[in-house]
């Protein structure tokens, strides 16, 4: 396949597997609100924010690891690529090791940590362990991904995706079914689904890179050192990360209730698939992007990043511009006890940042193939601070409780995105300081437009009270604005390729 297909193909193929994870998502949340209340829904997450705390510990070594390997397999150094490759490995099965007993000591003491209602305490434990073993089996075995990344067939990743969702789709019907409805049981059906995931791209290294082995003799203190010098950025970056989005739930927790974490929890559903969506259509343009910098081409870099740029203006904004208008008669619909009104504002604070990170993602792959790291991680860090900073004083001296940490983070982001993001990645590939801002106007102008012919669409068409007339408004909506946005997104020749690559998939199909 040429390149264009194969970046094609992996963005239907991501495309699919983002839809099932949502109806899973969509389908099981529900029942878990209506069992064991919202506040059982919000441990879900409150467990993956303790594992990003836990992550820092990996990032500094793992961030850029990809990176290393990817650059000297395209350079056809494949001796240099297993040293990077079986140090982080052998690094990884450490830090594993001492991570072990930490989280042993979390879980047996968590109802001491966290307030957690009585009746909950021994389910959420158990929720906590099995996400915790979780972790550690993605620091021993993601880096195995490598073998799709750098052969560019991110496809095989979204199939096995396709089948890990649906795998843990039947296992959660099971358990809910013949068992009883437990966070720790949907906990155990993601586990096993991922762990399907690391079996296959076992098998795709061994496949596609079969001369990256895992040997004692490889193993190089030296590919270490560099990864932590270039790592230590990016772990920055996750800090900053940690401060301005992965303590929410945490502090609403200790600060307000779990009653209100539930809440939002249930508001950043829709807003972190956005965010899944976001990564998940401009990966595809990584790998490419990897290999033009490796050979040298600075032209073909800026080109993918900008398509990567304009592919999320045409696809994301529609839902995005969906969810603003329709967001209100989905949460009445699909958590019908709970304050629609309250939930909805939450998740648009939540999605504010999304007016300039959803237009310019691909930036951001910009920082790490140039091994530019260090000034993006210092910016998010103040970035970081600044919303800790805000929050206290919001919630000490004002009334908005839960929306002030809905909405800190969001808005600083924003800022940042617009100003910052764009003019430092063109720093970086010395180019035009506006080469990406044609991306950002762009896709707020569709945005706007978008929310205008949504709102005529429902002024005019009532959504009524059921799920079939929601979802046919909302599906018409999102198919009459992604033309329109391809229209005002893309010239001549890109709306010419991006139809014909559909048309082609169809007939396939």
């Amino acid at each position: 396949m040429t390149n264009n297909q194969k970046i094609t193909l992996n963005i239907i193929a991501n495309l699919i597997s983002f839809a099932i994870t949502i109806l899973i998502s969509l389908f099981i949340t529900p029942w878990i609100v209506n069992t064991l209340g919202s506040e059982a829904y919000g441990f879900v997450g409150l467990a993956q924010n303790f594992v990003s705390y836990a992550s820092l510990i990996t990032v500094a070594l793992n961030a850029m690891s990809s990176r290393f390997v990817s650059i000297e397999i395209y350079k056809k150094d494949h001796d240099a690529a297993n040293r990077y490759f079986t140090s982080t490995f052998f690094a990884n099965v450490a830090i594993a090791l001492v991570l072990l007993p930490v989280f042993a000591v979390i879980v047996w003491q968590l109802e001491h940590l966290v307030e957690i209602p009585a009746h909950l305490v021994t389910d959420v434990k158990i929720a906590f362990a099995i996400t915790f073993f979780q972790f550690l089996l993605n620091v021993l075995l993601s880096r195995y991904e490598i073998a799709t990344f750098v052969t560019n067939r991110l496809y095989l990743n979204q199939k096995n995706n396709l089948i890990s969702s649906a795998l843990r789709l039947l296992l959660i019907l099971f358990f809910f079914t013949f068992l009883s409805v437990k966070i720790s049981y949907l906990t155990l059906a993601t586990l096993v689904g991922v762990a399907f995931t690391y079996l296959m791209n076992l098998i795709y290294t061994r496949r596609y890179l079969p001369q990256m082995k895992i040997r004692r003799q490889d193993f190089d203190l030296r590919c270490i050192r560099q990864l932590l010098s270039s790592g230590v950025w990016s772990l920055v970056t996750k800090l900053s990360s940690l401060l301005t989005d992965g303590l929410d739930l945490l502090l609403t927790n200790l600060f307000i209730g779990p009653a209100e974490m539930g809440a939002l929890s249930l508001s950043k559903t829709i807003p972190t698939m956005f965010y899944s969506l976001r990564g998940t259509l401009d990966y595809p343009f990584t790998p490419p992007m990897t290999k033009c910098y490796a050979e040298g081409d600075i032209e073909g870099v800026v080109r993918n990043t900008r398509m990567g740029n304009k592919v999320l203006g045409v696809i994301m904004i529609a839902p995005i511009a969906a969810f603003c208008v329709y967001g209100l008669s989905f949460f009445r619909l699909w958590v019908p006890g709970e304050d629609a009104n309250m939930i909805q504002i939450l998740a648009i604070l939540s999605l504010v940042n999304l007016l300039a990170s959803a237009c310019i993602n691909s930036v951001f792959s910009v920082f790490t193939v140039t091994n530019h790291v260090k000034i993006p991680a210092i910016a998010t860090l103040l970035n970081g601070v600044l919303t800790v900073v805000i929050n206290y004083f919001l919630l000490k001296y004002t009334d908005l409780g839960v929306y002030a940490i809905a909405g800190t983070s969001s808005v600083l982001g924003m800022i940042r995105n617009y100003i910052f993001t764009p003019l430092y990645g063109a720093h970086c590939l010395k180019v035009k300081k506006t080469t990406f801002y044609h991306e950002i106007l762009t896709g707020n102008l569709c945005l706007v437009i978008n929310v205008v012919v949504g709102y005529l669409l429902y002024r005019f068409v009532s959504t009524g009270s059921t799920w079939i007339t929601l979802i046919i408004c909302a599906g018409l909506m999102v198919a009459i604005c992604i033309v329109i946005n391809a229209f005002i997104v893309l010239n001549k020749t890109e709306r010419t390729v991006f139809l014909n690559a559909i048309k082609k998939k169809l007939k396939r199909g």
